[in-house]
Formats: structure tokens, C-alpha cells, sequence
């Protein structure tokens, strides 16, 4: 099997099409990573974020500081603890739900002291450097990143629809994902890498595997992720591991580059999903390697010095219930059904925020000591 056939391309320009829901539930099954394309809405308003994002990325860091904030905002590098990306190679912009969808809601949900989630508001250039002057860089930022957030709310809907389909889900039940999802704890996220610096650092040191990572291999705590690059360089570095299956038992594994492929968005399968669809779907292990030094001086001027990528981490509800059973119940087969493999869970136990206070009881980060084990994912949140 090659790279394309691991890491296929699925058309939604007709996401209500039969045929497009068939090869969504075989990428999901095998390696739960494809590509996207048929958003052409999406993929321009990605790359005017991608924009903003390299203008407000080049600013000084006592500029960018005043936009700091762990959760919403600009964290620089070195400016908190990750178990998955090295913190002292790259920075980042944080964006959650827009303030717009629930200011006005008197819903207790969207309450900050009952929630992570809606404790702080997203802080923008605009809302730091102030609005008094006319229409400039802070602005643009806030208008290209927010309008990002809501076509990816669009899409995403669109997407949990075909994820039902995918599942042969009962006509009446094809909203359920999205019902799920109406109050989602989504985060849009800008992430520079500083190559050029993780480089220098690794000629100064004896190589050893971990050396060579930008981002440390993990799976997601999300139902599905969206990741936009650069339309020259593509995933550079981005590589998934294939776990090859012999009559029905698990073979050899291997490490894959993720293919290039433009004006498209790769989106993979989270733990949420894995666990809805009873492992049905893989959430599947990836990390971020660096490429190796070139011996050609004349290669090594056109490397790249950075390394922006936009994520969509979708997260559904952060009080849905996580129940296979569930899911299954919903099927129009089920006879198709298999015993439950992992306990049900809240969202909001597998999410980014909640390790801070799995950190405070001593427990490992989830996205690291992923195994075949599922147990050991942490999926089975009644002991872990």
C-alpha cells in the first residue's frame, strides 16, 4: 500500500453523495487520515489567517506578549509546559469559541466559573492595541481569523454529517453528531516552528530519535482535527504510523511522510471518534520530524527557517457523553454491533485544558502514553 492510497482524497464539493460517505468510513478505518478538497471557501479563508498570522508572528515578542494568554491568546516560546510539542521551538495563537455565539446566552453552560472553557475571551491584537485608530493589522487579524473560526463551524457540521452517514446511521438520526456539537469547545490554533533554531540546537547534541521531533508522536483528544499548511511546502515533516494487519492480527508497524497535496485539508480522526465508533475509526499516532541537514550549501539556503501550520481542534460538547452504545443504537444494522470497548466519558475528560488537572493528580498526559492498549490510552477514564 503507498502513501496515497494511506492518506486518501475525499471530493465534499456533494457531501450528501453515497459514494464520498463509503470512502470516508474506509479512510477511517484504516488510517483514520485524509485530505479534503472540494472547499474552496475554506481553503481561502485559511490562507488570508495564514497571512495575518505570518505578519503578527514577525512582530517583536514584547509586542506579541501584550496578546499572551494560555488558552486564548499568544503564548511565545518557552512560554509553557507541552508533552507533545517541544516547547522551546515553537510559539502559538490560540483561538476558542467566538464571543459572538454565546455572549448573550444565559445558559449555564457558557457560565465562567462552571467551566474551563468559557473562563476568558480570546485575546486579539484588536482587543489589546485598542480601536481608536483606523482599520490596520490588528483588525485584519481579528476579521481573517474569526472568519476562518465560523467557515470551519460550517464545515465541521458538514462533516459530522457524513461521519453519521459513514456509520450507516438511521435517516433520522444523521444529526446526532451535530446535536452533539451545537456548543463546541473548539479551538483554532497558529503554530510557528522555529527550524531553524531546533537545527542549531540538534548539531550542538549527540542525534538520538527525540532529537529529530519538532512535535513528539501522539494522538488527538479530539472527535476530528483539521490542519492547514503551506501551499508550497505542504505537511514537510508530518508523518502518521501505518499499522499493517496480517489475517486479521496486527503486523509490523511504519512511519509514513504525509503526502503533499494542494489546495486541500488534511483531517484526521481524534480519541472522542475512536472511542464513539467503538475503534471502528483509528485515531491514529503522528509526529513532526525534522528534516535532515542537506551536505549541498546551495540546498540548505532554501530551507525553511519556520513552519507555520493552522489546526482546528474540534471538540463536541464538553458535557456530551462519549457512549459506542449509543452510537450503535442509531444504526439501521444492529447486527453489526460489537461489545463496548472503552467505558463512557464525558468530553470534556479528554480534552487539552483537563490535563492541567490531571497534571495536578499525578497522571500522564493521555496523548503520549497512547498504546494499542486501550486501556493505557486512557480512554477507560474509570481508571485513569
Amino acid at each position: 500500500m503507498n502513501d496515497e492510497e494511506d492518506v486518501p482524497i475525499l471530493d465534499f464539493s456533494s457531501s450528501s453523495s453515497e459514494s464520498l460517505s463509503k470512502k470516508l468510513h474506509q479512510a477511517c478505518a484504516r488510517s483514520g487520515f485524509f485530505y479534503a478538497t472540494g472547499v474552496p471557501s475554506v481553503l481561502e479563508k485559511a490562507r488570508r489567517a495564514r497571512k495575518v498570522c505570518d505578519a503578527f508572528f514577525s512582530r517583536d515578542v514584547e509586542t506579541k506578549m501584550r496578546c499572551f494568554s494560555l488558552k486564548k491568546g499568544y503564548v511565545p516560546i518557552n512560554g509553557t509546559e507541552n508533552a507533545v510539542r517541544k516547547p522551546e521551538f515553537h510559539e502559538k495563537f490560540s483561538c476558542g469559541r467566538l464571543l459572538e455565539s454565546y455572549e448573550r446566552s444565559n445558559d449555564p453552560y457558557y457560565d465562567p466559573n462552571r467551566s474551563l472553557f468559557f473562563d476568558c475571551e480570546n485575546t486579539f491584537p484588536r482587543n489589546v492595541f485598542g480601536v481608536t485608530r483606523e482599520k490596520g493589522e490588528e483588525d485584519a487579524f481579528e476579521e481573517a481569523y474569526s472568519s476562518l473560526y465560523r467557515e470551519m463551524e460550517r464545515f465541521s457540521e458538514q462533516l459530522l454529517r457524513v461521519f453519521a452517514m459513514s456509520l450507516n446511521m438511521k435517516e433520522e438520526e444523521l444529526e446526532y453528531f451535530v446535536e452533539r456539537s451545537r456548543k463546541h469547545v473548539t479551538n483554532l490554533v497558529a503554530l510557528r516552528y522555529d527550524v531553524s533554531r531546533a537545527k542549531r540546537t540538534l548539531k550542538k547534541k549527540e542525534e538520538d530519535e527525540d532529537d529529530t521531533l519538532l512535535v513528539r508522536a501522539h494522538t488527538d483528544p479530539t472527535d476530528f482535527t483539521c490542519l492547514f499548511f503551506d501551499d508550497e511546502r505542504g505537511p514537510n515533516g508530518l508523518q502518521i504510523l501505518i499499522e499493517e494487519e496480517e489475517g486479521g492480527a496486527r503486523g509490523e508497524s511504519r512511519w509514513i511522510d504525509v503526502p503533499k497535496v494542494p489546495n486541500a485539508m488534511l483531517v484526521n480522526v481524534g480519541d472522542v471518534l475512536m472511542a464513539w465508533t467503538n475503534g471502528e475509526y483509528k485515531s491514529t499516532r503522528h509526529r513532526v520530524i525534522l528534516n535532515r541537514n542537506s551536505n549541498n550549501e546551495e540546498e540548505e539556503e532554501e530551507e525553511e527557517e519556520s513552519r507555520l501550520s493552522l489546526v482546528w481542534f474540534h471538540c463536541p460538547n464538553y458535557d456530551a457523553l462519549i457512549d459506542s452504545r449509543d452510537v450503535d443504537a442509531r444504526k439501521k444494522n444492529l447486527s453489526n454491533t460489537t461489545p463496548p470497548k472503552y467505558a463512557p466519558f464525558l468530553c470534556k475528560d479528554r480534552t487539552h485544558f483537563q490535563q492541567t488537572e490531571r497534571t495536578k493528580r499525578g497522571l500522564k498526559d493521555r496523548q503520549l502514553t497512547s498504546t494499542h492498549d486501550t486501556r493505557v490510552r486512557g480512554l477507560d477514564v474509570e481508571n485513569s
